[in-house]
C-alpha cells in the first residue's frame, strides 16, 4: 500500500468517524420530543440542542480533516510521481553521459589501436 493509499484509508476512518458523531448528534437533538413540561424539561431541551450543534459542529470538522488528508494524499502522489520522474531524468541523463564517455574512449583510443591492425 503507497503512503497515499494509507492517508486515504485514514481519511475514510475519519469520513465514518463523522457519520458516527451526527447520528450521534440526531439522537440528542430528537430526544427532546418527550412530553415533559417544566422549568427543567425547557432547561434539558436547551442544553440537548445545545450539545446536538456542538456535535454537528464537531462533525463538520472532521469531515473537514477527511477533506484535508485526500488532498494531502493527491499532493502526496503529485510528489512520489515528481521524484520518479526526476530520479529517472537522473538515470537517463547519467546513461547518456556513460555513452557519451564511452564514444570519447573508443575515439581516443582509436588513432593508438590503429597501427597495430586492431578497430
Amino acid at each position: 500500500m503507497s503512503d497515499a493509499d494509507e492517508i486515504r484509508a485514514v481519511a475514510r476512518q475519519a469520513s465514518t468517524v463523522a457519520g458516527e458523531i451526527r447520528r450521534a448528534a440526531w439522537r440528542i437533538g430528537t430526544a427532546d420530543a418527550v412530553e415533559w413540561r417544566s422549568a427543567g424539561a425547557v432547561q434539558y431541551r436547551k442544553r440537548l440542542h445545545e450539545k446536538a450543534g456542538r456535535l454537528n459542529n464537531l462533525a463538520r470538522e472532521v469531515d473537514g480533516m477527511a477533506g484535508a488528508l485526500h488532498r494531502y494524499a493527491t499532493a502526496v502522489e503529485v510528489g512520489q510521481a515528481a521524484l520518479t520522474d526526476a530520479a529517472m531524468d537522473a538515470v537517463g541523463a547519467f546513461h547518456d553521459a556513460a555513452k557519451g564517455v564511452g564514444r570519447a574512449i573508443a575515439e581516443t583510443s582509436r588513432p593508438l589501436t590503429s597501427g597495430f591492425g586492431l578497430r
